[in-house]
């Protein structure tokens, strides 16, 4: 019977860390749908690699959301750019 005292204790253990584990990953996502530097980087790559007329959603303002923009994929839980479509661009 000295098993049983500590199974109460076992599962708070348990339960703290579930409850840790769900804050951490709700604090590190990006309510906002997107980082700055991932941004900057994008508008940074359009600046070095393509024209004006290309990638025209693609815009330096501070409305712009870069996950909304076209050919850009962002993850849904981080917020972070996750994938690019630019295999068609005559870049």
């Amino acid at each position: 019977m000295e098993w049983s005292w500590k199974k109460p204790w076992l599962v708070m253990m348990i339960a703290i860390i579930v409850i840790g584990l769900l804050l951490f990953q709700v604090s590190g996502s990006n309510s906002s749908g997107y980082f700055p530097e991932e941004k900057k980087a994008l508008l940074e790559f359009k600046s070095a690699y393509s024209n004006e007329s290309l990638l025209p959603s693609w815009v330096n303002d501070s409305k712009s959301n870069c996950c909304e923009w076209e050919r850009v994929t962002c993850d849904r839980s981080s917020g972070h750019v996750n994938y690019l479509s630019l295999e068609t661009l005559n870049i």
